[in-house]
């Protein structure tokens, strides 16, 4: 067992990381979003969930299912690693631009031009075009088995947004300045989810 473990040793600690990073998310995620809603009310929050939700869902199509493929090219091929980061992250930038493109299309479909949901739909839009690089950035510390990095990262991102959030609630700020904040929030977190 011990060889085993010393074989190993990286990997179980590269997978420690990346799983004490999402359950600590999720929990954060849930305590803040329970404090959002009491706050924002049904309606409001609702209007905010749908925005998030709608770019959740057309984000996908910059995901394009490259992470494992990229990382696994990585390792494989150490000297061509800019070619393959540069290569997947225009496929990336493209299916961002294109699923941006056509979630502004449905948003104006089904919300009417400039109306308060297609602002918000607009405003919360805006991280799917980040997404691209960091998903990139990702993909080369995960093929370097260093998933510290990521992890410290996005906890810190998951850790300053819940942070503003609650000092939002506190001071009483308006439904503006919290989309804003969802739209900043999703940026750092990298990926956008429910979970205000």
């Amino acid at each position: 067992m011990a060889s085993f473990y010393r074989r190993y040793k990286k990997y179980i600690a590269n997978t420690s990381w990346l799983f004490s990073d999402k359950i600590i998310s999720l929990g954060i995620g849930f305590i803040v979003t329970v404090i959002v809603t009491r706050y924002l009310g049904p309606e409001r929050f609702g209007m905010l969930s749908y925005a998030i939700s709608l770019t959740a869902l057309f984000a996908s199509a910059s995901h394009m299912g490259l992470g494992g493929l990229v990382v696994r090219e990585i390792v494989k091929n150490k000297e061509e690693r800019s070619v393959i980061l540069g290569t997947s992250l225009a496929l990336k930038m493209i299916g961002a631009l294109l699923g941006y493109a056509l979630l502004m299309l449905y948003a104006y479909k089904s919300e009417g031009w400039l109306t308060e949901n297609f602002y918000l739909i607009l405003l919360v839009s805006t991280t799917m075009l980040v997404l691209p690089f960091s998903g990139i950035i990702t993909f080369w510390f995960e093929s370097q088995v260093q998933g510290k990095y990521i992890s410290v990262a996005q906890l810190s991102g998951a850790l300053s947004g819940a942070a503003l959030k609650v000092l939002f609630v506190v001071l009483g700020a308006s439904r503006r300045d919290f989309w804003m904040m969802s739209q900043n929030g999703v940026s750092i977190h990298y990926c956008p989810s429910p979970v205000v």
